[in-house]
């Protein structure tokens, strides 16, 4: 299975049992709003070989390794992240755009992160908004 090292938002490592604290939304468009990055770290050896499929070269694929976010409010800008490519490996900008809730309060994300094997790791983090 995958392993989940960490996470970030807006460039800083999330403490995970703390979670993150994000002003409201006052816009009427949520894309108005202030944008915030979420980032998940995966290590290099959780992409594994993908046993029985093989490029043209003749050399082995590797799996597929992404990231998909959920929030019980808030907006991610798409569902997932691809984190490892098959042939070319670790992507470069694996960051997911998130806009805060309009309604204060206490809300939750989580993290799920899969390969195409079926490994699957997740983790999960409150969101205060204020």
């Amino acid at each position: 299975n995958p392993v989940i090292s960490g996470v970030t938002f807006d460039g800083t490592k999330v403490d995970l049992k703390k979670g993150i604290t994000v002003d409201r939304c006052t816009q009427k468009n949520e894309k108005d709003c202030q944008e915030h990055k979420f980032d998940t770290q995966v290590p290099a050896s959780s992409q594994e070989i993908n046993t029985g499929e093989m490029q043209p070269s003749g050399q082995p694929y590797k799996e597929q390794v992404w990231a998909a976010y959920y929030s019980t409010d808030g907006k991610f800008e798409g569902d997932a992240r691809l984190l490892y490519d098959a042939t070319t490996g670790k992507v470069d900008d694996t960051s997911i755009k998130f806009y805060a809730p309009k309604v204060a309060g206490a809300h939750h994300a989580w993290i799920v992160v899969k390969d195409n094997r079926g490994g699957s790791a997740w983790l999960d983090f409150p969101i205060t908004v204020r």
